[in-house]
């Protein structure tokens, strides 16, 4: 979506409709990769001939959490013969089909592959990659990829940023505070025992971990009249705290509270949750369905606040072992100090959290607790089904609209600054992403549900030519026609959503008879309960996609499906991708000009 009226070719226009997943064919593999996944292989089958199955082993447990991964390997001599014969013809195999490929330095040259990015669209994702007065992002929603101009994007953020209730500007970074008051935290659960030497080591802040960067994600589904700027919606502001010396702590708090953020009865876990609780449930034929929107819940939760919310979930709900106070503490360090980069200026959110930390959701979810229960006992009316997934509310209301307006005016008195949109309906509503809708039968009502699609859903799914494994294409199919199936009540919205989402694939190279087979399989066979097959335990082969790839995961698996010793093992590869379009042309930091003049481009204090 061409936000600012800026000059796109066809050229630029055809390989934006590649979608942003989409990953341009790769001509060499750098043999570091391939010796890398050959020695995870052979270091994980020498494990478990050390080890043998440690059917004790959860990876779930906090003990193995939180720390680097071992990179121990058992000596040959430590393990059989047998393991060792094996280990030598997956090596000895391995060099011989690497030796039918050219090489360059310590490139393997694949050159006998079809390109899915003619010249013409390597041309065009060259000059949109370097253009630096172009911001390109992904939209808050509905998968379209919105190029803005950059002044714009600017402007945008620097209207929320000049917001002195939320942002500061800051000129000397709050790193160091940080770094010493999460570390001395760490010491204390070290010395209580409650985390390993391991663990301590791994959590620990570092003066030199990168500045978290923060950008804009454009809101387009949001009605252009209601855009703060004729060529620029509202942006969603997110806050990166990838490598940051927080992010270890913040994953850490987030192990903690989730226990604590999913106990209300309120409580959706996703689309799925969601159907199960409202489908078919029974309901007066004159109540009327009911949705909410909460406006920026993150950049509204108020500090002090929040603290003293999980601080009573604690005091609730104890734990022993958990480390309340410490918890606490980094908390409290992490949200009042979570100063980040934009346009080489530093900012300081003073209030509310960021998204883009772990726990934010989490920490959401406890935040609104005393929302929940007020709302479905504090009100003289008491709606039913009331449940929250997040900044997003339903429920069925037994009054008239009129004390559905005073609701809403007591549900936006219930915590300062969260505030509160109710859509109203007889017949139907839209939530997520379903349509939940009556069905009367003499004078009796009763939910069903269909898919909703948005309106500013591209369904931009992948593109068949992108270079992916042959099976991702198919199982994408598979994956979302299993979700309409779980969706629609009725076979007629399953072929409608069908045929939406058909008519987008055909356009992105899908087969058309691959897609009418998979729907027609999915709605006669499948069934939520179906159970696993094969619970043999996995030896994994992880490797970067490619033809060469292929052939070494079919030869490894012979290899191994051939050991005595590893025959109660199934062996499964998984490849791992190359950089899309999204990595490609999008980036947090915000790219500077040549001979940018930083003072002029700051001052947007609109």
């Amino acid at each position: 979506m061409n936000l600012s009226n800026i000059t796109l070719t066809d050229t630029h226009k055809t390989l934006l409709n590649l979608g942003m997943s989409f990953i341009p064919t790769v001509n060499a593999i750098d043999k570091t990769t391939i010796y890398t996944a050959l020695h995870k292989l052979t270091r994980y089958i020498k494990l478990k001939d050390y080890f043998g199955e440690d059917e004790d082993y959860d990876p779930n447990d906090f003990i193995y959490q939180f720390r680097e991964k071992s990179k121990w390997t058992p000596k040959d001599e430590l393990i059989s013969e047998e393991t060792n014969q094996l280990i030598g013809k997956l090596v000895t195999s391995t060099a011989r089909i690497l030796g039918r490929y050219p090489t360059q330095e310590n490139k393997i040259l694949i050159n006998d592959q079809k390109q899915n990015l003619p010249l013409p669209l390597k041309k065009a994702l060259y000059e949109l990659k370097n253009n630096k007065n172009i911001i390109i992002k992904a939209a808050d929603k509905g998968a379209m990829t919105c190029i803005m101009n950059r002044n714009d994007y600017i402007r945008e953020a620097y209207r929320q940023l000049n917001n002195t209730k939320y942002y500061r500007r800051i000129t000397d970074p709050c790193k160091p505070t940080l770094v010493n008051t999460i570390n001395h935290t760490l010491t204390k659960l070290h010395e209580k025992n409650i985390i390993s030497d391991e663990q301590y080591s791994f959590l620990q802040a570092n003066p030199r971990d990168r500045d978290r960067k923060f950008y804009l994600l454009p809101k387009i589904h949001k009605a252009r009249e209601k855009w703060p700027f004729p060529n620029m919606p509202e942006g969603r502001p997110i806050v990166s705290d990838c490598g940051s010396e927080s992010k270890h702590t913040s994953d850490l708090i987030d192990y903690y509270i989730k226990p604590l953020a999913n106990r209300h009865s309120s409580y959706l876990k996703d689309t799925y949750d969601f159907i199960q609780k409202v489908s078919n449930k029974v309901i007066d034929k004159d109540h009327l369905i009911v949705s909410g929107d909460i406006t920026a819940l993150y950049t509204n939760m108020d500090i002090p606040r929040t603290l003293e919310t999980l601080k009573r979930e604690f005091e609730t709900n104890p734990q022993p072992g958990r480390p309340d106070d410490e918890i606490l503490s980094l908390l409290t360090v992490i949200m009042t100090h979570n100063d980040f980069i934009f346009n080489e200026e530093r900012f300081l959110q003073i209030f509310g959290t960021a998204m883009g930390k772990t726990f934010a959701p989490n920490l959401a979810n406890i935040y609104l607790l005393d929302l929940d229960r007020q709302a479905m006992e504090g009100f003289r009316i008491k709606p039913t089904m009331f449940f929250r997934y997040l900044d997003d509310i339903f429920f069925i209301w037994p009054g008239t609209r009129e004390e559905l307006t005073e609701f809403e005016n007591y549900l936006n008195s219930l915590i300062p600054s969260i505030k509160i949109t109710l859509n109203v309906s007889d017949t139907h509503i839209d939530f997520l992403d379903t349509t939940i809708f009556k069905q009367t039968i003499n004078k009796k009502s009763s939910l069903r549900s269909k898919v909703f699609f948005k309106a500013t859903d591209t369904h931009q799914l992948l593109h068949q030519t992108s270079f992916h494994p042959p099976h991702t294409t198919a199982g994408i199919v598979k994956s979302q026609i299993i979700r309409f199936k779980r969706i629609c009540s009725y076979k007629e919205d399953f072929d409608e959503a069908c045929s939406i989402l058909f008519n987008a694939l055909y356009a992105r190279g899908y087969n058309r008879r691959l897609l009418r087979k998979t729907k027609h399989h999915i709605w006669h066979n499948y069934n939520t309960k179906q159970s696993i097959k094969d619970n043999k335990p996995i030896i994994p082969i992880v490797i970067p996609f490619s033809p060469l790839s292929t052939q070494l995961v079919r030869e490894w698996k012979r290899i191994i499906s051939k050991s005595p010793t590893l025959n109660g093992y199934r062996t499964l590869g998984a490849y791992t991708k190359h950089k899309n379009l999204q990595e490609i042309l999008t980036r947090a930091t915000l790219p500077t000009l040549r001979n940018q003049k930083t003072n002029g481009m700051k001052q947007h204090n609109t």
